[in-house]
């Protein structure tokens, strides 16, 4: 089960306590709401080969008088350090892919297929159809 996190956010109700909410406001903001604590995520483009990434976690003020907030906190910071590495080598690809002589601006490509899938299970998901997941899993195996 691996190393513990925060407890749940002592004010949280009702539905807010399964799962996790990540609204977007385009082009650049992205917010991850947890039932343990949330983060935000900014990218700013500051010049064609050049943006940055301003990432911030947050807790429930009460998580702050643990004796173990930095040791737990810790975990967290880590996690977020390794997927925004992760992420920033995608955007260094992708900013490559840009200054092809190649490339043609538009929002999907034929070989995304993992933004195409991911947006088809949240349609999914709104609008109450059967998991598909099984099937996938099956295909990739």
């Amino acid at each position: 089960d691996g190393p513990q996190g925060f407890t749940a956010i002592p004010t949280l109700r009702g539905r807010y306590l399964h799962g996790s909410y990540h609204p977007t406001i385009f082009p650049h903001n992205c917010f991850g709401l947890c039932i343990d604590g949330g983060w935000s995520l900014e990218v700013l483009p500051l010049a064609p080969d050049k943006t940055r990434v301003v990432v911030n976690v947050f807790f429930h003020k009460s998580q702050l008088d643990r004796p173990d907030f930095e040791q737990v906190a810790g975990r967290y910071y880590h996690r977020f350090k390794v997927s925004t590495d992760e992420d920033a080598d995608v955007q260094q690809a992708l900013q490559r892919g840009y200054a092809s002589p190649d490339y043609r601006p538009g929002r999907l490509g034929f070989e995304e297929v993992g933004i195409n899938w991911i947006h088809n299970w949240w349609l999914d998901r709104m609008f109450g159809l059967p998991d598909k997941e099984s099937e996938i899993d099956e295909r990739a195996a």
